[in-house]
């Protein structure tokens, strides 16, 4: 027993409240950032090789990135679930859930009646330190559970779903010998327009049509057919592509019509279906087969089309921020056969030593962006040099607030970069678009392409 409880010491896991930081690498066996740390690609890159992914939330974070505070909405907490299972997060760490006490800036004072007087128990994130309330003075032994505990309970059982969903991918995409398959961006796709990265985007409606999607598709998982979509993709030409599997004996139909596009497999069928969103303007997306006298299958609405801009109406609305941009229409062609015909240069300069590097996007793009109708915009950015080029994409509305959408790298090629609308967005007053190429002060001139911007309307 002695030597048990050494070996079980020596292998404890060191699991470090704090974002990756690179002079103490050798000694962290887990990282655990706040929910902010996994924002992007490039962010969780780095928590990849790690014993187990851990996250936590505190009196930071802030809304919209999750959080536990009473001032969010009840989807907050519940979408953690959805995130860990996405991004293969095994734990959240909470410093405290029962604090009974009220912060007076300094330390915490107990409070005699919990129920009573000011709701305040520090400024701002209410909520911090206590998922349970006092239940004595109700007659109870126990604490009361709160409803962001009860939240954060169904987002664990959402979590198990979607779990369970991503290792059936792996497993039979290795039976089939599908390349690929990890379940992310099946994920994705059901998550629709809940969250971004780390950031909150979604409301009550859009979660409830998401969890529908989840249920049925999770039902259909474990019928004898056991129906399973294996990928989705979105193309850069604005075309949505999902492979489906499905066991012999059975029919699988898109939009009750038969699908063409069939591989056999081992054991089964692949479907491939593919949906314009540039030309067809019917939304519906509907999955169905008969198993046993009973339909199996999902129907959501991809409540969006494409709307495509490019060219000199891309080049007019590129406009100084901090620094002022050469804009020129050049041959695409000659930088990638793939690339259109016409692509728009953009000569940025280099920042001063108080400025970042910053350039505006206006004009069309930000009127059709602030139409009531639209839900997101792709950036396609080509790249000529190998470089890594940090890039910020922030919205400012017309009261001066600026609110910073999405952060990523730009590589070598042709980059997609992704932005959906939030509310907090309050994309009906959005005045411009900003660029901002590099993260420091006195950055060095860059060169990049925009392509096109891709407009996804309900």
């Amino acid at each position: 027993f002695k030597q048990e409880v050494v070996d079980g010491v020596l292998n404890m896991p060191n699991v470090v409240t704090k974002e990756y930081f690179p002079e103490i690498v050798g000694y962290v066996d887990s990282w655990c950032p706040q929910f902010q740390y996994y924002g992007t690609e490039q962010q969780r890159a780095k928590y990849v090789d790690q014993r187990e992914k851990w996250w936590y939330g505190c009196i930071s974070p802030r809304m919209p990135y999750p959080t536990l505070h009473t001032e969010d909405f009840m989807i907050s907490p519940r979408l953690t679930g959805w995130m860990q299972a996405e991004y293969d997060i095994v734990g959240q760490i909470f410093w405290a859930v029962n604090i009974y006490c009220k912060y007076n800036g300094s330390n915490y004072e107990p409070i005699e009646d919990y129920y009573e007087g000011d709701a305040v128990r520090f400024p701002n994130v209410n909520g911090d330190g206590y998922l349970f309330y006092p239940g004595g003075q109700y007659g109870l032994s126990t604490p009361v559970a709160s409803i962001r505990l009860e939240s954060m309970r169904d987002g664990i059982e959402e979590y198990e779903l979607l779990y369970e969903m991503k290792e059936r991918i792996k497993s039979i995409g290795a039976e089939i010998d599908y390349e690929g398959a990890d379940g992310s961006d099946v994920i994705d796709f059901i998550k629709g327009s809940n969250y971004n990265g780390a950031m909150i985007t979604g409301n009550s409606q859009t979660f409830a049509e998401s969890r529908e999607m989840l249920l049925k598709m999770s039902e259909a998982m474990q019928s004898p057919a056991e129906m399973l979509m294996l990928s989705y993709k979105e193309t850069e030409e604005g075309k949505v592509v999902a492979d489906i599997f499905l066991r012999d004996g059975y029919e699988l139909k898109y939009n009750d019509e038969a699908i063409s596009r069939v591989k056999t497999v081992s054991g089964g069928k692949i479907y491939t279906v593919i949906k314009d969103l540039v030309t067809e303007e019917d939304g519906r997306f509907a999955i169905s087969y008969e198993c046993n006298g009973k339909t199996y299958g999902f129907e959501t609405y991809i409540k969006y089309h494409v709307s495509l801009i490019e060219g000199e109406k891309i080049a007019s609305g590129i406009t100084a921020n901090t620094v002022t941009p050469v804009v020129t229409l050049v041959d695409g062609a000659t930088l990638d056969p793939e690339l259109p015909a016409t692509v728009v240069k953009v000569d940025v300069p280099a920042s001063g030593k108080k400025d970042k590097q910053m350039i505006n996007v206006t004009n069309e793009l930000i009127a059709k962006i602030s139409a009531d109708d639209t839900e997101g915009v792709r950036i396609m950015i080509y790249v000529e040099d190998d470089v890594t080029i940090p890039l910020s994409v922030k919205a400012k509305n017309l009261s001066g607030a600026t609110f910073e959408m999405v952060t990523c790298e730009l590589k070598q090629g042709l980059n997609i970069v992704s932005v959906g609308f939030g509310e907090f967005v309050f994309k009906s007053k959005v005045a411009n678009f900003i660029l901002q190429f590099g993260t420091e002060k006195n950055e060095p001139a860059k060169t990049v392409y925009i392509t096109q911007f891709y407009l996804y309307q309900k």
